[in-house]
């Protein structure tokens, strides 16, 4: 009989991406299983697209009535392993509602009556390696490359993703790379001629869920200039930023909310370069194995969201002893400057391209 299994991670888009590592291994260790994946509304369409997963349950979080009705559907099932990498107090309540032989989750001090089995979760790993512990116990191999990679950051005073050496490459166990995935699929060639446009181009995210995760509009304006054809991607609510972003300049095409999410994973496959912020868009460059030139501004690599792949660069100031100001950075700054963004030059970050 084959296992049933739920995967519960509805934080944003980037830390779901950042769930894939985990997702593969749980499809290695079980290749007959079926697998679920609980996720926040408008993300898990790759997920579908690319069979990664059986069925998705996707669930606005806003929308309490919903939320209510989702879980009332899920407590019908019965699974035999229930993974939930969403360090939240109401993701553990509701994971501990959920019938199961196996819930396995990330441990505090007051979950001890929620998982059968607890992992500690380690803050010195990059996000991806601390999701990928959940099958750690069940996967020698991930087990042991968890360890190497622990010895290697043990050797590393400070993160430094400036250059494209003196790095610890992501483990292939670990990787969040989907593009064969996404070449393979049948849709591949149909998109890429629908958004023809979108050849041989520099793609830029401008946008942010988090305000002050935003590099300067003028920054990516006059970093635009530099390059002979510029797409600019982002959400439908980002459209407006993009269109004030690229007013005059010819090389530009907005395109921000008119590819569905899945088309721009396809898109992404094909990018010159990506310049984003540390936002999601920076883990679907990761996805598409997509260049990747990434903006941190309140935000630090320590806290563990970095771009996961071997070709990203990361441009920040590290003169300010005011950053991190939060472990996603708040929507003004605190100190009321905004100087972790404001200082970085399109100069720095055209660099920083050019190395890629």
């Amino acid at each position: 009989m084959k296992s049933k299994i739920l995967i519960f991670q509805t934080a944003f888009l980037g830390d779901l991406l950042l769930c894939i590592p985990l997702i593969k291994r749980i499809k290695n260790k079980f290749p007959d299983g079926e697998l679920h994946l609980v996720c926040r509304s408008g993300c898990g369409q790759i997920f579908s697209e690319l069979a990664l997963v059986d069925k998705v349950y996707e669930v606005n979080k806003s929308n309490k009535a919903q939320y209510k009705d989702l879980i009332q559907s899920i407590r019908a099932e019965f699974y035999d392993y229930i993974f939930c990498p969403h360090y939240s107090d109401r993701s553990n309540l509701i994971v501990r509602s959920l019938k199961a032989n196996h819930k396995i989750g990330f441990s505090n001090w007051w979950n001890f009556f929620v998982f059968t089995k607890r992992i500690k979760r380690n803050l010195n790993l990059p996000d991806a390696l601390r999701q990928l512990q959940l099958i750690s116990h069940l996967d020698v191999q991930v087990d042991e490359r968890l360890h190497n990679y622990i010895k290697e950051r043990a050797k590393i005073d400070k993160i430094d993703l400036s250059s494209l050496s003196n790095r610890i490459p992501v483990p292939e166990v670990a990787s969040m790379s989907l593009r064969g995935n996404l070449e393979r699929h049948p849709r591949f060639s149909e998109v890429l001629k629908k958004f023809s446009q979108t050849k041989n181009a520099v793609f830029m995210a401008p946008g942010s869920v988090w305000n002050t995760k935003r590099w300067t509009p003028e920054g990516y304006r006059e970093l635009a200039k530099k390059f002979e054809k510029v797409v600019f991607i982002g959400s439908p609510e980002e459209r407006e930023l993009c269109e004030q972003i690229s007013i005059g300049l010819s090389n530009v095409d907005n395109l921000a909310g008119k590819p569905s999410l899945f088309e721009l994973f396809i898109l992404l496959t094909q990018a010159k370069l990506l310049v984003c912020n540390d936002s999601g868009s920076m883990h679907m460059g990761s996805v598409a194995e997509a260049p990747t030139v990434a903006i941190f501004g309140p935000t630090v690599l320590e806290i563990g969201y970095q771009p996961w792949q071997n070709r990203a660069l990361v441009v920040e100031n590290k003169q300010l002893d005011c950053r991190p100001c939060g472990l996603h950075g708040p929507q003004k700054c605190p100190l009321g400057h905004h100087n972790c963004m404001k200082s970085i030059s399109a100069n720095q970050v055209y660099s920083s391209s050019r190395q890629l």
